[in-house]
């Protein structure tokens, strides 16, 4: 079940694992994260395709928060040049379920899925969550189809999760209409241009649509699958500001604003008989559609 409380949580493990790339070798075993929950930490990495994840075990909630790594760096010392090469190796390959998808996404993805389902089947009981920021966010798409199919069980697809941040697109919105099994939030921040891209024909996007719109991001307002012409008409004056909103930790903080937001609206209308659709701890409102629903502003 995603909730805002989930949305917030991921995108708060996400900003924690960014700043500690550099130290990932001297981690202690919950990865100095035990603030956030987290009593394990088990890393992934896939050397060739510098696909990396990182498992954040919560043993009192009996969750695994699969963090996959966006882009390092071009000039780091661990060879952030392969992600930007995988990035930009938009021709598509044949992938999972009959999917095609994104090069450079599908090799990382393939190269991490049997790694991460052994590792899980050390906690056969827990939920799983998966989630990531831009390169980050779309090689977790791809990673959340890999491991449905390779683990095809009606329990484990109802215990995957699935919340991206400034994601790009990785293949058709048909084809992921087809392949895409367990519960899914993409969230975007409405001046982040990553989320547009690649621009070509051939690629769009699916999932429930968690969209901060840009003129309200510091009212902690959202819209859910917002349609393209609301996209369009916020985009406007963003121009100057695509790098700043394609930040992780702007995603953090706007998750957050919007947590605040639900739990003030919940006290505030507690006797309003359609509030529990509304609550931080709910499922999110709204559900996708083939021809994406209209703008559903949050509440205020």
């Amino acid at each position: 079940m995603i909730t805002f409380n989930a949305i917030a949580q991921a995108a708060r493990l996400c900003v924690a694992l960014y700043a500690k790339l550099e130290e990932r070798r001297d981690l202690p075993t919950n990865g100095g994260l035990g603030a956030l929950g987290v009593d394990e930490l088990l890393i992934v990495l896939d050397r060739p395709t510098d696909g990396e994840a990182f498992l954040c075990v919560d043993h009192t909630q009996q969750l695994v928060t699969c963090v996959v790594r966006g882009s390092e760096r071009p000039l780091s010392d661990t060879g952030g040049w392969r992600d930007w090469i995988n990035n930009f190796r938009s021709c598509k390959v044949p992938f999972y379920g009959g999917l095609s998808a994104h090069a450079g996404y599908a090799a990382a993805a393939r190269a991490l899925a049997e790694q991460l389902l052994q590792l899980l089947g050390v906690f056969p009981d827990y939920r799983v969550r998966i989630t990531g920021h831009s390169l980050g966010g779309s090689v977790a798409l791809l990673l959340a189809i890999a491991m449905a199919w390779l683990q095809p069980t009606p329990r484990f697809r109802q215990q995957l999760e699935l919340i991206t941040f400034g994601q790009r697109k990785v293949a058709s919105r048909r084809d992921l209409l087809m392949t895409v099994q367990c519960q899914y939030a993409r969230v975007q921040n409405g001046g982040d241009v990553a989320c547009r891209t690649p621009l070509w024909f051939g690629y769009g996007h699916y999932g429930r649509h968690v969209y901060y719109p840009h003129d309200k991001s510091e009212q902690g307002l959202w819209w859910i699958n917002p349609s393209r012409w609301a996209q369009f008409v916020d985009q406007i004056p963003t121009v100057f500001e695509d790098v700043l909103d394609h930040s992780i930790k702007r995603y953090s903080h706007r998750a957050d604003l919007a947590l605040i937001k639900e739990a003030l609206h919940d006290e505030a209308v507690s006797d309003d008989a359609t509030r529990g659709q509304h609550q931080a701890g709910r499922p999110l409102p709204g559900t996708e559609s083939a021809g994406g629903a209209g703008g559903l502003p949050g509440p205020g």
